[in-house]
């Protein structure tokens, strides 16, 4: 419901600040398609990052999304 709000399409590039497990990065991946369309997602905690890139890569394949330590 609440990604449906923020109105996203096909080829929209994405930033989501503290991106936690990387559930919403990948479903917003999913509505934004492949390239040009791009989910980036940063967090500030070394181990939530270790968890979110496994969980996230076997469902959107790359460079649909990025996530970096910030």
């Amino acid at each position: 419901m609440q990604l449906d709000q923020l109105d996203v399409h096909p080829g929209n590039r994405i930033l989501e600040i503290g991106a936690g497990t990387g559930y919403n990065a990948a479903l917003l991946a999913r509505l934004t398609g492949p390239a040009p369309g791009q989910v980036s997602g940063v967090l500030l905690c070394r181990p939530a990052l270790c968890k979110t890139i496994p969980a996230v890569r076997p469902t959107i394949p790359p460079p649909a999304t990025t996530a970096r330590l910030g």
